[in-house]
C-alpha cells in the first residue's frame, strides 16, 4: 500500500546470475559475477531488463578470518550505478561467528546438528519498472531491516554445501522513490513508511 497511483502492485524480479571463481596460488580468491535481470509489474516490459556485475577479490587471512574487496554495478538499484562491495567472515569462537555479506550483518551461534541461529541486519528492497498514470518510471524501494534468522545445513557427508535458511523480523526504515529513466534529477516522488513486517526464506544448493 501507499500513495503511488500504480496500476498493479505486484512486482516481479526474474535473474540468472553467472559467475566465474578464480582460485590464486596464495589461497586468495578472485570472484566475477555477471547478473542478467528483469524486474518489473509485467504489465509492459519498457526499461525492465538491466545487467548487475560484481567483481571481488577475497583473502584468507588465517582459519577464522577471511575478507573481500570489490565493486559493484547495479544500474537501478542505486542513484549512481556503481558501489563499493566489502565483505568478511569471523570464527569468533567454535560456536559464535560474525559475518558481512553484501549489505547484510549477522552474528550466529551454532547450535549442533548443522543448525545456528542469530541476529541480523540487512538492506532489503529493489527497483521495477512500474506503470503509472505518467507513463514508465522506476520504483526504487529501500528498507533497514531487523530480527532474527536461522540456517539449517542439511547437506551429507561428502556433498557441497547445501542450506536452508528462514529470517524473521520488522522493517525500521522503508523509503520509496518513483523515479525518471534518463534523468540527472531522476526523483520524482518519494514517501516514507510505517515498520512492517518481513519474512524471508532461501533455499541454496551448491555444487
Amino acid at each position: 500500500d501507499g500513495a503511488f497511483d500504480l496500476r498493479r502492485n505486484e512486482l516481479y524480479n526474474i535473474s540468472l546470475p553467472i559467475v566465474a571463481i578464480v582460485p590464486r596460488s596464495n589461497g586468495d580468491t578472485i570472484v566475477a559475477v555477471v547478473s542478467p535481470s528483469v524486474a518489473s509489474d509485467f504489465i509492459h516490459t519498457a526499461h525492465a531488463f538491466h545487467v548487475n556485475l560484481l567483481l571481488t577479490y577475497s583473502v584468507k587471512h588465517s582459519d577464522t578470518f577471511s575478507y573481500s574487496i570489490g565493486i559493484g554495478h547495479s544500474p537501478d538499484a542505486t542513484v549512481y550505478g556503481l558501489m563499493p562491495v566489502f565483505s568478511f567472515d569471523w570464527q569468533m569462537t567454535p560456536d559464535w561467528s560474525m559475518h558481512l555479506n553484501g549489505l547484510r550483518f549477522s552474528v550466529m551461534r551454532n547450535m549442533g546438528e548443522g543448525l545456528a541461529v542469530g541476529l541480523f541486519a540487512d538492506g532489503a528492497g529493489g527497483s521495477w519498472s512500474v506503470d503509472s498514470e505518467v507513463g514508465t518510471r522506476m520504483l526504487r524501494v529501500r528498507s533497514m531491516v531487523l530480527g532474527v534468522t536461522a540456517e539449517y545445513d542439511f547437506s551429507k557427508p561428502g556433498q557441497a554445501k547445501r542450506l536452508a535458511t528462514l529470517s524473521l523480523g520488522s522493517t525500521v526504515i522503508t523509503a520509496a522513490d518513483l523515479c525518471e529513466y534518463d534523468s540527472d534529477t531522476d526523483r520524482v516522488e518519494g514517501h516514507h513508511y510505517n515498520p512492517g513486517f518481513f519474512l524471508s526464506g532461501e533455499v541454496d544448493f551448491r555444487f
